[in-house]
């Protein structure tokens, strides 16, 4: 990989190095005559992995969630889960991230991205913010949490 040189918005020389994540995106429609979601309780999701493998990377590596909290009748909203992976390379030191797992990982990866569950529940904001990586160690969904669908991501496998 070349060093990626950008000059920042104050004029100074900046290193980038290419990351590597695994992304999923969702979009929920919501047909119902109710929102889904709502302040008090908001909209999360997780994927279940049947391995633990993507779990052991992301809880060393990172991960992340974004999402839509509150979904209105006949409106969509999105959701985003990512792993970071790591970078390719990174010559000169400049991330604190690691590197990209063996290529044998990668495969394995690769090879059970959609072997996973996708669930949406409604959470109770009042027990605090839920924590993703709580349920990577040992599948807890907050207090007071309400599953509303679970969706086999290997029935939808493309």
């Amino acid at each position: 990989m070349e060093d990626s040189v950008r000059i920042d918005d104050e004029g100074n020389e900046k290193v980038f190095v290419d990351t590597t994540e695994l992304r999923y995106r969702f979009a929920l429609e919501n047909t119902g005559k109710r929102p889904i979601g709502s302040s008090e309780k908001p909209i999360g999701a997780v994927l279940d992995h049947d391995t633990d493998l993507i779990y052991q990377i992301a809880l060393k590596r990172g991960f992340g969630f974004a999402g839509t909290t509150v979904i209105p009748p006949g409106e969509t909203g999105d959701i985003e889960i990512s792993y970071h992976l790591g970078v390719s390379d990174d010559p000169k030191g400049v991330s604190d991230m690691l590197p990209l797992p063996e290529p044998e990982i990668l495969d394995e990866i690769k090879d059970t991205v959609w072997n996973a569950t996708l669930i949406i529940f409604e959470w109770n904001s009042d027990v605090g913010w839920w924590d993703q990586e709580e349920y990577m160690r040992d599948g807890s969904l907050p207090e007071g949490t309400k599953v509303l669908m679970r969706f086999d991501l290997r029935e939808h496998k493309e």
